[in-house]
């Protein structure tokens, strides 16, 4: 993959086909539409839900690759032997048609063509619900990305922090012993000025639960008791698996499978 003419994200898996990430990894907003990251050519679909929602079903494998297993964002610099790739059949994009709905808001939901097979290293995420407030000032949230790549990866403990690549990547914490993505990172910024406790480049997963639910099956339960722990570690963070999805201009992506 040539690093200058392609785009990085990160995405959080949350079924086996199934991963929430950010809008502005595929589509941007113009002026008289949404247009695709990989060329800006309008986005022609069809929408849903009062026409509010923008579904997306297509051949996608000449604009965008989604790779799994990996802490290393460009192909190039891995070391890994066991990465998965997947193509993409659906984008969700929800709310996006809505007179209300702005560039910042910035979510979308990626379906695979084929499930992936679950693992030690990748496994699904569960997702927060509705009504349930993204942050909680006494409670430590941890941010997952790979940055451009693995060497600009770090754990910031105390704030958030994060940096171009990071974008679409999830904001966990332990909730009933389970480790949950609230959050979905939709404002990256450069490196050198890498933005520390802005809320507001953060989209709450709980705001768009019902869309989750309509588009992927998993829909909310009742909560008996939530569990505000004060950290992410041991077992139960091991269930959590942010992993990277690249895409570029079909001409330039190269895939080494070996």
């Amino acid at each position: 993959m040539n690093e200058k003419e392609s785009g990085l994200c990160t995405g959080t898996l949350i079924s086996s086909r199934h991963v929430i990430t950010a809008r502005h990894c595929f589509a941007l907003l113009k002026d008289d539409g949404y247009v695709w990251t990989t060329n800006e050519t309008k986005i022609q679909g069809f929408e849903k839900d009062a026409e509010k929602d923008l579904v997306l079903n297509r051949d996608f494998s000449k604009m965008f690759k989604l790779y799994a297993g990996t802490a290393c964002g460009y192909r190039q610099r891995c070391h890994e032997s066991r990465v998965y790739s997947s193509e993409i059949s659906k984008f969700f994009l929800p709310k996006v048609c809505d007179d209300k709905q702005l560039d910042f808001d910035d979510f979308a939901i990626v379906e695979l063509s084929e499930n992936l097979e679950l693992s030690s290293s990748i496994r699904p995420i569960c997702t927060a619900e509705k009504g349930i407030d993204l942050f909680n000032p006494d409670v430590r949230m941890r941010l997952y990305g790979y940055g451009l790549d693995v060497s600009s990866a770090n754990d910031s403990i105390g704030r958030l922090k994060y940096e171009t690549g990071d974008s679409g990547g999830g904001v966990v914490r332990i909730m009933n012993d389970r480790v949950t993505v609230f959050g979905v990172i939709y404002q990256g910024v450069t490196c050198e000025v890498s933005t520390r406790n802005e809320l507001d480049y953060i989209a709450s997963v709980a705001f768009y639960a019902d869309d989750i639910c309509r588009y992927t099956g998993i829909c909310s339960l009742d909560v008996e008791k939530i569990n505000d722990s004060t950290a992410t570690s041991g077992a139960s963070e091991k269930n959590y698996f942010s992993f990277l999805l690249m895409f570029s201009l079909f001409h330039y992506i190269r895939i080494n499978e070996n």
